[in-house]
């Protein structure tokens, strides 16, 4: 009987000495990222401009922006985060689960709105903005976009 209770103390205490080292939910690999995207120094003036977050793992996470420009994007991966900017016309919205996009209602017209977004950085991988991401900071971003 005394085996038992000196093995379940030993499994007991590498348990706990685990979860310690594991943190047990003390860190965390998001953050909430805050900040104003401008087009020129002023409002974007346009719906649909995205503000999207990539992690090294692979991770995307996209905010959109107000009318006044700013945005909130919550659970963005901690570390150095490549950021990209998206535009999805005002009147379609994406197709869950694919890269494309239909008409919000298909009865109405959609009137085609150009891109303000310059190409370069409509893609993270030639975009070259970078932001560093920290647990427990205020992080903030703010981009003037130049056309």
């Amino acid at each position: 009987m005394a085996v038992r209770s000196v093995r379940f103390a030993l499994l007991l205490a590498c348990f706990c000495a685990s979860a310690a080292l594991l943190g047990c939910g003390g860190g965390s690999s998001t953050a909430e990222v805050t900040g104003k995207i401008t087009i020129n120094n002023q409002a974007p003036g346009v719906k649909g401009i995205q503000v999207s977050f990539h992690g090294e793992k692979g991770q995307i996470i996209t905010a959109p922006l107000k009318e006044d420009g700013s945005f909130v994007a919550e659970e963005v991966p901690v570390g150095e985060v490549k950021v990209g900017f998206v535009f999805v016309q005002p009147g379609l919205t994406p197709v869950k689960g694919r890269r494309s996009l239909k008409k919000a209602d298909e009865e109405t017209t959609v009137k085609s709105v150009p891109n303000p977004i310059p190409e370069q950085l409509r893609d993270f991988t030639t975009s070259n903005i970078t932001v560093k991401v920290e647990a427990g900071k205020s992080n903030v971003f703010n981009y003037d976009i130049k056309p």
